[in-house]
C-alpha cells in the first residue's frame, strides 16, 4: 500500500517539524530504532501528498506501509548492514 501522510502519522513517531527552506515544510519521524526519515509537507509554499519517507542522505527512501513495516522491525546495525549489502557506495562506518 502506498504511504500517505495519514498511514505515516498513524504509527505515532514522535514527530518534529522543521523548515529546510524557506518555501518548505519537512515533518520528521524517529523510529523506534533510533532512525530519523522526513516528509515534506509543503513544497515551493504549496501542501504536497506526502507520500515517501527519506534519510541517511537518501540511503533510505520509503513509498510503501510494508517497506515501513519492515524497517520499523529491524535494529540500527541491521538497517546499516541490509543497505550496505544494496549498494556499494553506502559509507556504513559513517553510521555505525
Amino acid at each position: 500500500m502506498k504511504l500517505s501522510f495519514e498511514i505515516i502519522e498513524s504509527y505515532g513517531f514522535p514527530r518534529t517539524i522543521t523548515k529546510p527552506d524557506w518555501d518548505d515544510v519537512q515533518n520528521n519521524y524517529t523510529l523506534p530504532n533510533g532512525i530519523e526519515l522526513g516528509t515534506l509537507t509543503v513544497c515551493n509554499n504549496e501542501p504536497c501528498s506526502s507520500d515517501m519517507l527519506e534519510g541517511w542522505d537518501g540511503f533510505i527512501c520509503i513509498e510503501t506501509k510494508e517497506e515501513l513495516d519492515e524497517l520499523v522491525k529491524l535494529t540500527w546495525d541491521e538497517v546499516c548492514e541490509k543497505i550496505n549489502k544494496e549498494r556499494n557506495d553506502f559509507p556504513i562506518d559513517e553510521y555505525m
